[in-house]
């Protein structure tokens, strides 16, 4: 699902009016195509996609799209990333390897509880429906 965000975000910064048109290729440089090589040579990227959900980084608090409906639907859509991101990464205890040179087992997050927006494509849907029905 965030997938689908960003490809609007990517569309509705190149293709609609919005409030800081000047920023566009900073926009698009910082969000889309940031990566980065750690020390050990693994290259990383999408930090700063998880930055822009959490705290409206790269955008700014201030941002606005000229369109009522995309406008609220951006930010509703924010917010259920912002909701799934610290779902997914909130604290687990990770277990130990059971034995020498076994590799620890991976700790999948639990099913998402129905209260968490993004655990299926419903919420999405309905946000779209109604942000459509807005007008522009």
């Amino acid at each position: 699902m965030e997938s689908f965000i960003h490809v609007v975000l990517y569309h509705g910064l190149r293709y609609f009016g919005h409030s800081d048109p000047a920023s566009v290729p900073l926009f698009l440089r910082d969000i889309f195509e940031y990566n980065g090589t750690k020390a050990d040579c693994t290259t990383v990227g999408g930090l700063n996609k998880k930055a822009m959900f959490k705290t409206r980084a790269h955008l700014g608090i201030d941002f606005q799209f000229n369109s009522a409906p995309l406008d609220e639907w951006v930010d509703a859509a924010f917010d259920a990333a912002k909701e799934w991101i610290e779902y997914v990464e909130r604290p687990r205890r990770e277990k130990k390897p059971r034995g020498p040179g076994a590799p620890a087992p991976a700790v999948p997050p639990p099913p998402a509880p129905s209260d968490i927006a993004l655990r299926d494509h419903t919420a999405m849907a309905n946000l779209f429906n109604d942000c459509l029905a807005l007008p522009d």
